[in-house]
């Protein structure tokens, strides 16, 4: 018998090779193809037979979802690509917003300094009530 990708070829079914694995005390079918598939084997020759047939009947249906999912695909990538063409529909709210921000910020004097340092002794303030609670003492 010969060796394929760590599995033992043992026969052929509806045209696909067929190899077992043993993974600890379990042993699996492998059917080739272009890809190969997984099936059982069971405690029983009908069984395991069952396992072969279902995994062999899945194909047609795993290529029909792949089939559909592709599909699916191309249509969202010419969606997408039509809507990279088109303006960002909310471009003046966007503006606005913007502007008015920066008439905030102008108008209370922010600065990226003032706001670190803001933090900076609102940070330390935390930590000195933390202290002095920790500590026993009143906080007037």
């Amino acid at each position: 018998m010969q060796k394929i990708h760590n599995a033992i070829k043992a026969a052929r079914w509806r045209r696909f090779p067929i190899s077992i694995e043993r993974l600890d005390e379990r042993a699996t079918l492998l059917i080739h193809g272009k890809h190969s598939y997984r099936a059982n084997v069971s405690d029983s020759p009908p069984g395991t037979i069952a396992s072969l047939e279902h995994v062999l009947d899945s194909i047609e249906d795993r290529l029909r979802e792949r089939e559909t999912s592709l599909a699916q695909s191309r249509r969202q990538i010419v969606d997408l690509t039509n809507q990279l063409d088109q303006p960002f529909e909310r471009e003046d709210k966007l503006a606005q917003a913007t502007k008015r921000q920066q008439e905030i910020v102008t108008a209370l004097d922010i600065t990226k300094n003032q706001v670190a340092n803001s933090l900076d002794i609102n940070t330390d303030a935390s930590n000195n009530t933390a202290n002095a609670i920790g500590n026993g003492r009143t906080i007037s």
